[in-house]
């Protein structure tokens, strides 16, 4: 296993906490599989996913991408327990930071098979409390946690196998671009079903997303509790 680990920064200045990204690549190295980084220098983000697949698709031994952004803080366990769920497509678990709106898990489900997407909040809350999963202020590792089947997930910290990126790059150029109503995140999921590939949240991943604090599931699970969704 060679996992190469994309971060690609937009022309905003994100608050970074980079060692989280350091500690979960020393991780993996510790259990004998062989890491790359590729940073991209500031730019539209489109541009910078699409400038990492094709570095990474270069790299003929590396078996895996694992983008993550620089504003979201992660478990050391991150890269290893996404590859290891030995999936084509599967993401951790995080919230919006926006800091006028309530937390909101970063993927969705079409509406009548899109463009429009609608939230998971309500599937994700009662998934955590059926499975009694810890809820922690801050980013998180949980063995055999569940998986939820979505349509969309975001980047923040998104595994994804070789084969996948292989077949999109022979079927359109422009990997990550925005298409009408969706954003470049978005217009990827929908390419990678149209191919038949399913799309994972694993809810064991929990990262933190910065703001000056750290948004995580406890947040999220605080404001469920009274946010009709």
């Amino acid at each position: 296993m060679q996992i190469v680990i994309g971060v690609c920064r937009e022309r905003v200045a994100y608050w970074e906490h980079t060692d989280s990204v350091e500690a979960a690549e020393r991780f993996v190295i510790q259990r004998g599989a062989a890491t790359g980084k590729i940073v991209d220098s500031p730019t539209y983000i489109h541009l910078g996913r699409e400038r990492i697949v094709n570095i990474f698709l270069e790299q003929t031994r590396a078996s895996h991408l694992c983008f993550v952004d620089s504003d979201n803080t992660l478990p050391p366990e991150a890269f290893w327990a996404l590859a290891q769920r030995d999936l084509p497509i599967v993401g951790a678990t995080y919230f919006g930071r926006r800091k006028f709106f309530p937390p909101d898990v970063i993927a969705k489900k079409w509406v009548d098979g899109g463009p429009y997407s609608r939230s998971i909040n309500k599937k994700l809350r009662e998934t955590v409390l059926e499975y009694d999963l810890p809820i922690k202020p801050q980013p998180q590792y949980i063995e055999s946690a569940p998986l939820l089947t979505v349509d969309v997930i975001g980047f923040g910290c998104l595994m994804i196998q070789r084969e996948v990126l292989e077949t999109l790059s022979e079927k359109y150029t422009h990997i990550f671009g925005g298409h009408g109503e969706i954003g470049e995140d978005a217009c990827f999921c929908m390419h990678a079903q149209n191919e038949g590939y399913k799309i994972y949240l694993d809810l064991g991943v929990q990262l933190g997303h910065l703001r000056i604090d750290e948004v995580t599931i406890a947040n999220f699970m605080a404001i469920q509790e009274w946010v009709e969704t």
